[in-house]
């Protein structure tokens, strides 16, 4: 097959990266040209045994890789099938045991899939050599030395920067953190136990077990991970925080780093944030049409409350950044407090809190007034005086945007009420209160349709969803999402935007319940309902709305 003259690309490669065409649709009709089959790489589980058939420095160079055999034939995805220096060179590697049947690939399929295989064989052999590398010999003994280094403080921190700085260490810690970045994981968790060190990553909101390590690494892992975290070397018997800031490529990151001793020792959690992700436009949050509609109008006005709920994880920082990225333009002023500073917002003023020096979100809150912001968002509502100056802000001519802690979006107005605030303000104040959650979506590479039973159908019904074209689906598990069957995760929601009704039940001091009940006459839908009409359409599964909605 001709390559592209200019890029030096296949044809039909070329013409997938251009976005010219649907990708399969290119794939079989140069198949066709070709008499051969086409094979779409992405959705197939490979056996790595029969991938290894060949040498990957041979598959590299030909762009082809063993997919199956038979006792005669040997399978070979190819990016072109009629390569006869590749073909020949296969049957010379095989010794010409086998017929080749070569099938039509895409060489960046190729190309991501042996990075798969051999990658995760890599990885394995890496966390090996540092297992079994002499630098790290004696590491064990450092333990056995805790005893005589309580005596002496200053013999116990050189130990332990000795062994941190040791670079199979070095390198293992780097590992890890890239490792979890490579996997998009949220959060690293390295806890020690009599005999061992687990690993596990947050990804998609779930912890995933990596691979152990030897317990006797663990003081110099952790050590490595104070001294990059600025934290006390010296000090493992009480809690402490700290933060990395590290780049990868063209990306900055930042570990917002938490140790807490335990009786096996000091267990470490680092949370990742992307400080130069980009933010998500409102329509990828995952709101339905109604409710992109109500979020759109309400940060549109020039005043007003409006609070995002949920529980730790839910997205609430990424829904409010999505909305100030909305609006921000040079003509308006908008403030942030936050605790961490997570995103970057382009021509906003950001705040960091500082507790220890009294800068809180009251505070901050407190000095932006004299700042002439039209928009403030304060990262959280935690306290009776936090929620105090954020109503008195909105009522005076400001679009507050925040976050507090409750389960559905009724309750967000009992929590102000339980701060002190006096209905008749909470309800002048309100714009627009959001409830949401995260849940995750099926996997795109190994989606499949599935017939809903008679009880799915009438828990349908019992929430009003509609079940005249539904397009229920499940993932069947593949290398892309790690047999999980999903991969990535969409917003689920719950939207009110008080009516007169509403506000008079707030100015009553009503319960969240009669709220709620005012709020879905007028149209709103619940948390469990969102979620299951994303059920209907193929997006996510029953048993994860059904999960994450289980206390609403």
């Amino acid at each position: 097959m001709v390559k592209a003259e200019e890029t030096g690309e296949y044809l039909h490669q070329v013409v997938v990266d251009m976005e010219l065409a649907d990708k399969m649709e290119v794939l079989e009709a140069i198949a066709v040209k070709l008499e051969v089959e086409p094979i779409d790489l992405l959705k197939e589980e490979l056996d790595a045994d029969i991938v290894k058939t060949l040498p990957r420095a041979m598959e590299e160079r030909n762009e082809c890789m063993p997919i199956g055999k038979t006792e005669d034939t040997l399978i070979i995805a190819m990016a072109d099938p009629h390569n006869p220096f590749a073909l020949n060179e296969i049957r010379i590697r095989t010794h010409s045991r086998f017929k080749v049947r070569p099938l039509l690939a895409f060489p960046k399929d190729i190309k991501k899939k042996l990075e798969e295989i051999y990658g995760k064989e890599e990885e394995e052999a890496f966390y090996e050599s540092l297992i079994q590398d002499e630098a790290i010999e004696g590491i064990e003994e450092v333990e056995e030395e805790d005893f005589a280094a309580e005596r002496d403080e200053i013999d116990l921190v050189s130990v332990a920067l000795e062994e941190a700085q040791r670079a199979p260490v070095v390198r293992l810690v780097y590992r890890i953190i890239a490792q979890a970045i490579k996997e998009k994981a949220t959060d690293i968790h390295i806890e020690p136990f009599p005999r061992e060190i687990k690993l596990r990553y947050r990804i998609d909101g779930i912890l995933q077990p990596k691979q152990n390590l030897p317990r006797g690494l663990h003081n110099a892992i952790v050590s490595r991970i104070k001294i990059m975290a600025k934290a006390n070397i010296a000090e493992r018997r009480l809690p402490q925080d700290g933060r990395i800031s590290l780049s990868m490529g063209d990306k900055k990151y930042e570990l917002r780093v938490s140790i807490i001793p335990t009786i096996y020792g000091e267990s470490v959690v680092m949370r990742i944030l992307d400080k130069s992700s980009t933010m998500m436009p409102l329509s990828d949050l995952g709101f339905n049409q109604r409710n992109l509609e109500l979020v759109t109008n309400a940060i549109n006005k020039p005043h007003g409350l409006i609070l995002v709920s949920g529980p730790t994880g839910s997205g609430k920082s990424t829904t409010l950044f999505s909305m100030l990225n909305a609006i921000n333009s040079p003509e308006i002023k908008i403030l942030t407090i936050e605790n961490p500073v997570e995103y970057n917002l382009d021509g906003a003023i950001q705040v960091q809190t500082k507790e220890e020096i009294g800068l809180t979100f009251a505070q901050g809150l407190r000095a932006f007034l004299r700042q002439d912001p039209d928009v403030i968002m304060v990262g959280e509502i935690r306290d009776k005086e936090t929620a105090g100056i954020a109503v008195q802000a909105a009522l005076t001519g400001h679009l507050v945007l925040s976050t507090i802690h409750t389960n559905d979006a009724p309750s967000c107005i009992t929590r102000l009420a339980q701060f002190g605030i006096d209905p008749f303000l909470i309800a002048d104040s309100i714009q627009l209160i959001i409830a949401q959650r995260l849940v995750r979506t099926i996997c795109k590479y190994c989606k499949a349709s599935i017939e809903p039973t008679d009880e799915i159908i009438e828990i349908f019904n019992s929430y009003n969803v509609d079940t005249t074209s539904l397009q229920l689906c499940k993932g069947e598990g593949c290398q892309q999402c790690n047999g999980k069957g999903l991969k990535g995760r969409t917003g689920i929601h719950e939207v009110l935007v008080p009516d007169d009704e509403i506000r008079e039940l707030i100015s009553k001091d009503a319960s969240a319940h009669e709220i709620k009940e005012a709020a879905i006459n007028n149209g709103m839908r619940l948390l469990r309902q969102d979620g299951l009409e994303k059920v209907a359409r193929g997006i996510t599964t029953f048993e994860e709305v059904w999960r994450k909605t289980q206390e609403v």
